[in-house]
């Protein structure tokens, strides 16, 4: 009966050792990397959903649209008053604009009508918040769509029942994966 191991058994035990630990060890690691694109990606998601949600109830509280076009046809200056405010403004007025040194969507926020560009007087009460960085696509189609019924009664007539405005937003940014489109009917 023997009481020691021999060098050749503590050798195997000591390789096994180290190779569990590099297995463990390139593990860790691709999971540590994991994470952290995994939090980028949701980092990412995040931003889209408030810029979505910022978009949508600035458009759905709105008292009307304007969209005016630039001349890159990739971007449009869309103006609103809303009752939505990032600045505590009573109705403000809002203007979403693309800033052309590094294609910023950019929202202006104000308590009066905004004129571009912007006067020196008014520089201070005009709020600018950057959204958005690498857009390459920004534009809000408008649509109007009168719905007329006849009536069924003695005399025909045409009867205006309703008018729905509805708008298509379209923005796509170089870094997401597909563009955000999305209609609402104002």
């Amino acid at each position: 009966m023997r009481r020691a191991f021999t060098i050749m058994e503590l050798l195997v035990s000591s390789v096994l050792i180290v190779m569990i630990t590099l297995f463990l060890y390139n593990a860790i690691a691709s999971m540590t990397l994991s994470n952290r694109t995994l939090a980028k990606h949701d980092d990412a998601e995040h931003n889209r959903s408030k810029i979505f949600d910022l978009l949508y109830r600035d458009l759905q509280e709105s008292l009307h649209v304007k969209v005016e076009p630039t001349e890159d046809k990739h971007f449009a200056i869309v103006k609103l008053q809303t009752r939505n405010s990032l600045h505590e403004i009573a109705m403000p007025y809002v203007v979403y604009l693309i800033h052309t040194q590094n294609n910023a969507l950019t929202r202006l926020e104000a308590a009066k009508e905004i004129v571009l560009p912007i006067s020196y007087e008014d520089r201070f009460s005009v709020h600018a918040d950057r959204l958005l960085e690498g857009v390459s696509d920004f534009n809000l189609y408008t649509a109007t769509q009168e719905q007329n019924i006849t009536a069924e009664s003695n005399t025909t007539a045409d009867a205006n029942l309703s008018i729905t405005n509805s708008v298509l937003l379209f923005l796509k940014v170089k870094n997401w994966s597909s563009p955000m489109l999305f209609e609402l009917a104002l």
